[in-house]
């Protein structure tokens, strides 16, 4: 039973989000900016050696990249970034010229949702950047670490996976949200062995890192993440996919994999 992705189909192919940008624009953005020392070029570096495929413009690395990325933070003893889908604190994206928390719309996703003709399509432009507005009305939605949550693990207890722990949120995906239930219901050893080494102890490591195995076209693959996690503003609740046990962080990083494949959440 192999853990696959796939190419979604046409007429809405993936689309890539343009890179945040980093702002210095207040007092609280600098400090974040001063803690963001974690670069691409440290990714780089740390794993030169690991060959790698592109898959969606993200590098899917041939064998586990979680220990070489592990040891570096902790040599460097910095924090890792994921750079290739960016939502650190300090990071924004402008869109309709408005500046909202990456990871949640992108300019892309609106011309997307706007030319579909669809009302449904096009309210959700609407609602997703209100959630991650960052000017004028507050914005409803951030990101915090899951290794920064006291008490959160990537499993709170051995049965943590099953499709009891799988509730869809407020984000519209609940056919997303039903194809994770299934496979916690009928394959829960394979959600659980996907995260491998960084699931030590089901403890998310000390690196802020995290890494995936996935099998597209049948090839095992491993993708390299942040333990960033869409939070509601002031909260540890998440307003998407979570469990009925709120340290339990495993379905919420697996959310996170596909919204990274796809971009955004819209």
């Amino acid at each position: 039973n192999k853990f696959c992705f796939k190419n979604p189909p046409p007429p809405y192919p993936p689309i890539r989000t343009p890179a945040a940008k980093v702002v210095r624009s207040s007092r609280k953005n600098r400090n974040a900016v001063d803690a963001m020392t974690w670069s691409q070029q440290n990714t780089e570096s740390t794993l030169a050696g690991v060959p790698f495929d592109d898959y969606l413009g993200l590098r899917l690395y041939h064998s586990d990249p979680i220990d070489l990325v592990n040891a570096a933070c902790q040599a460097k003893g910095k924090m890792f970034i994921d750079h290739e889908f960016c939502v650190h604190d300090a990071s924004e994206i402008t869109v309709n010229g408005e500046q909202l928390t990456p990871g949640i719309i992108t300019p892309l996703n609106v011309q997307d949702l706007a030319n579909s003709g669809e009302r449904k399509r096009v309210a959700r432009i609407k609602h997703f950047s209100k959630m991650a507005r960052r000017t004028g009305s507050s914005g409803e939605w951030t990101w915090v670490r899951g290794s920064a949550m006291p008490g959160r693990k990537m499993f709170a207890s051995s049965d943590s996976v099953c499709s009891q722990n799988v509730i869809q949120g407020k984000v519209g995906n609940c056919g997303f949200c039903s194809g994770f239930a299934s496979l916690a219901a009928q394959f829960p050893h394979v959600a659980m062995h996907a995260f491998g080494a960084s699931a030590t102890g089901a403890q998310l490591v000390g690196s802020g890192a995290f890494s995936i195995c996935l099998y597209p076209g049948g090839k095992k693959r491993f993708i390299l993440l942040d333990d960033y996690v869409l939070c509601i503003v002031g909260t540890a609740a998440s307003p998407s996919l979570h469990s009925l046990n709120e340290n339990d962080l495993w379905i919420r990083l697996f959310e996170k994999i596909f919204v990274k494949l796809q971009s955004s959440y819209a």
